[in-house]
């Protein structure tokens, strides 16, 4: 079959599959390939699953009460920071559970490389954690760092001075 021939008939065919057409289709093909969640936006994995959704919020509000991000930059640090550390912890106990099955088949190949991308999966995201933290304590020390310079030049030059935190 000629190249030309072949284009013409992969496009006809194209024509055929055109995907699910409701919204309850739409949201099954969505979730076709989530395993584990550890690599989707937070709304799909809350959408699937409300427990994960109530864990993460405990968290989220734990450790608002704890970095007390102040402004949208410093909020989106630590929007992201709150998630990743989320992610990590859901990726050590399903790195934990992997480990139990190998333990139980040793010569499973195949529960050899989950756990081996499961092991590298929960790095990736404690390194994305660190870093969100990282960030968002660097702002912070920016804010804290301009918040003085405004407080020494206002007793300086008794005058207000506004410094952005950016």
């Amino acid at each position: 079959m000629s190249s030309e021939n072949r284009f013409r008939a992969n496009r006809a065919n194209a024509q055929h599959s055109t995907g699910p057409r409701t919204p309850e289709g739409k949201a099954k093909s969505a979730s076709n390939s989530t395993r584990h969640g550890l690599q989707c936006q937070p709304s799909t994995l809350f959408s699937q699953s409300p427990a994960e959704q109530s864990r993460f919020n405990s968290l989220r509000e734990e450790l608002f009460a704890q970095c007390l991000p102040h402004g949208a930059m410093e909020l989106e640090a630590f929007e992201r920071y709150a998630f990743s550390l989320f992610q990590s912890r859901r990726a050590r106990s399903l790195e934990i559970d992997a480990l139990d099955r190998y333990t139980n088949e040793p010569n499973n190949d195949s529960l050899l490389r989950a756990l081996d991308r499961l092991f590298q999966m929960a790095t990736q995201l404690e390194r994305r954690a660190d870093r969100a933290l990282a960030e968002l304590r660097k702002l912070q020390q920016d804010r804290y760092h301009s918040a003085e310079i405004q407080n020494e030049m206002f007793v300086s030059f008794k005058q207000q001075i506004e410094i952005p935190a950016s």
